[in-house]
């Protein structure tokens, strides 16, 4: 096991040399599969501009990336986000 942290190293089985480290997957995603995050996980207005900077630091166009926008707005000064409508009505019942 190794037991030297002061270099970075972290204690593991591995460290046997049973070759366990060997056999685990490891993925490796595409610039465009990045971008598709990036986009994709945005909250709101403000982090989807962040996102399409990072794409477009990528080199990728991002309107050529399939992904979702976000559907909450940017929060009022000093507000927070709300939802965009969706169209149903709510309606309240008067106190008795």
């Amino acid at each position: 096991m190794i037991t030297d942290l002061d270099n970075n190293a972290i204690p593991s089985d591995t460290a046997k040399g049973d070759g366990a480290a060997d056999r685990m997957p490891v993925e490796e995603y595409s610039a465009e599969r990045i971008a598709e995050f990036l986009l994709s996980n945005a909250v709101d207005e403000l982090d989807y501009a962040w996102a399409v900077r990072e794409v477009r630091k990528l080199g990728i166009d991002p309107e050529g990336v399939l992904h979702g926008r976000p559907t909450v707005a940017l929060p009022p000064r000093g507000g927070r986000a709300q939802p965009e409508p969706t169209g149903h009505t709510v309606i309240a019942s008067e106190p008795d």
